[in-house]
């Protein structure tokens, strides 16, 4: 049932897309797409994720036109102080840019499955979304 809605979804955000008429934020399963802003033929995806902490994660993550992401800035988090945020500030997030093509491949850090799941959703989001309105 989830590949299906994600699928609809995708459909109905690249039917918007070719009609020029998306509004945003654009909800999916694992995340929300809250806007996007295209520069020099690259796109500023903003996202929102669910961590472990009530409050959503929210990330700026940059997506070039061929579809990879070259830059990932978490800019509000609420995660725990001793585990999450040790995930979101430390190397995580180079080693998931380095593996974007197969995230799951990519342990979780123990302690913190639910905020590297989180950081995982962001990526798969935002390319979703990118590949859906080119």
């Amino acid at each position: 049932m989830k590949k299906i809605t994600v699928l609809m979804t995708l459909l109905l955000v690249a039917t918007l897309a070719a009609c020029g008429g998306i509004t945003y934020p654009v909800e999916y399963d694992d995340g929300t797409v809250v806007t996007v802003e295209e520069i020099n033929n690259s796109y500023i995806v903003s996202v929102e994720v669910n961590g472990f902490a009530a409050v959503p994660i929210e990330a700026d993550l940059t997506i070039t036109a061929n579809g990879n992401v070259t830059a990932f800035v978490v800019t509000r988090h609420m995660e725990t102080a001793s585990w999450g945020k040790d995930v979101i500030e430390g190397d995580y997030i180079t080693e998931l840019l380095a593996n974007q093509d197969s995230l799951n491949s990519v342990d979780a850090v123990s302690g913190s499955t639910a905020t590297s799941d989180a950081l995982k959703d962001a990526i798969r989001v935002a390319k979703a979304h990118i590949d859906a309105i080119r």
